[in-house]
């Protein structure tokens, strides 16, 4: 019976010179299969990386900043201000251990949604609100050095967030010693590592030494020129991170 289907490899004669031919061919169609699997494997990764389809990989605290505080002072003196707006800043220290979670071979990003738990104004006749039209977080991570200045530009990284729109906190319970203030939904936004400082990052915090440094700096500018002459306490919250391909 005549097989029309059948491939032009199976009708060699059944010789050494014919096996040989056979088994050579199934194995390069074999290969043929492996490859273009893989292939196809790693083009549909990239496909959905591309697409955002890819989840983010958690991570939590990844810059080290959660729980640190940044002191916000305003100076000046209201007596001596006509109504305007004031510009505060503050600059916050802190250490985080190497990362012991994996991460992916080559990460494209790593992302921290910074907010506060809490805010303090030492002033007990503190403003009913305080809004805050302007927001620049900027951090700076190092190892091997007593600063960053003096650390090697592959052991320092540094990247910032730029707040978008306005923030609003309202004053609740005050003390002799000043006023909370409630920072329910108070974001600044999403900092982000990418980049030359990813790679920076990374090496800082994946090789020895451990602890790595860091230092958190906040400039901000607020619409109630009575803040002049106080300081207002945040406390950063910076628990939620994220590593995205």
């Amino acid at each position: 019976m005549h097989h029309g289907n059948r491939s032009e490899t199976s009708q060699l004669p059944e010789t050494t010179a014919g096996r040989s031919a056979v088994t050579a061919a199934r194995g390069a169609a074999r290969l043929r299969r492996v490859v273009g699997a893989a292939g196809g494997a790693v083009l549909l990764a990239a496909l959905l990386a591309a697409c955002g389809l890819v989840p983010p990989q958690e991570i939590s605290n990844p810059f080290g900043l959660d729980g640190t505080p940044v002191a916000v002072h305003f100076p000046g003196d209201t007596a001596s201000l006509a109504p305007q707006a004031v510009t505060g800043s503050a600059s916050g220290d802190f250490e985080f251990d190497d990362y012991d979670a994996s991460l992916p071979v080559s990460p494209g990003s790593i992302q921290n949604e910074i907010r506060f738990a809490s805010a303090v104004l030492d002033d007990p006749e503190g403003p009913a609100t305080i809004t805050l039209t302007s927001a620049v977080l900027t951090v700076r991570v190092w190892q091997g050095a007593a600063d960053f200045g003096s650390a090697e530009p592959s052991d320092r990284s540094q990247f910032a967030l730029d707040m978008n729109g306005s923030l609003t906190l309202t004053r609740g319970a005050c003390t002799a010693a000043g006023c909370n203030y409630d920072v329910e939904g108070a974001t600044l936004g999403t900092l982000r590592a990418q980049g030359a400082a990813l790679s920076s990052l990374l090496n800082v915090a994946t090789n020895a030494p451990t602890p790595n440094q860091g230092q958190a700096s906040l400039e901000v500018v607020a619409e109630e020129d009575e803040l002049a002459g106080s300081t207002l306490l945040i406390i950063l919250d910076a628990s939620q991170g994220s590593v995205r391909l």
